[in-house]
């Protein structure tokens, strides 16, 4: 019985120390990488026609003649489209990560004569964003807080009805420039959304009058 007692003790702190080992270690490789919010697949690199806003109409019944109106929706609108900007790895920043996002005009000319499109990116004055430019670096300065895995990078697009058809030509291709905390991924480090899709729907107002019923048949 003592044999078997003594073996218990001495094994009870092998298995505390080996558990401590484990702690606070990496077991992946940390790199940055960008993704998009609206991305379905880690390796999906663009998304293109994404519906960024709807505006909605109305039909609006006057009477019980069933006369009616439609009431346009002349207010603007915004789009968002958002990056996740962050790092891969089993632990959390150490450290504050600066991450230097530039547009990847490249990625948009390529786009442009594989479909034979006229993508643009939209002037500055077309949209803002949550993070400072730098005019001097041509980049968005994204920081990955301390303690965190990933920070945004989101631009916030104003929607005006009598200019829909410019918003098919914006695209957003965005790409990691530089980071002095940590090497960028080998594959995620650039996307692209183009082609902003602003719908139009129709909703019917009855005004308090009965809904028809359709004849049977």
């Amino acid at each position: 019985m003592k044999k078997y007692v003594l073996y218990l003790i001495i094994g009870i702190p092998a298995v505390s120390c080996g558990k401590l080992d484990y702690e606070g270690k990496e077991f992946w490789k940390q790199e940055v990488y960008i993704i998009n919010s609206e991305s379905t697949a880690a390796t999906e690199r663009l998304v293109s026609g994404m519906l960024a806003y709807t505006f909605s109409d109305t039909l609006r019944v006057l009477n019980d003649s069933y006369e009616t109106e439609t009431i346009i929706d002349t207010n603007p609108g915004v789009a968002y489209v958002k990056y996740k900007v962050g790092i891969g790895g089993s632990l959390a920043a150490k450290e504050d990560i600066v991450v230097q996002i530039g547009f990847d005009r490249e990625a948009v000319d390529d786009y442009n004569i594989d479909r034979n499109t006229e993508l643009v990116i939209p002037d500055a004055t077309l949209y803002t964003a949550n993070v400072p430019w730098d005019a001097a670096t041509q980049s968005f300065t994204v920081v990955i807080p301390k303690g965190s895995s990933s920070a945004a990078l989101i631009f916030t697009i104003p929607i005006l009805r009598d200019q829909m058809a410019e918003y098919e030509k914006f695209a957003f291709p965005v790409k990691i420039l530089s980071c002095e905390q940590a090497p960028p991924s080998r594959q995620y480090t650039d996307f692209m959304v183009a082609n902003l899709v602003i719908n139009i729907v129709q909703i019917t107002d009855w005004s308090g009058f009965p809904i028809p019923r359709l004849p049977e048949g």
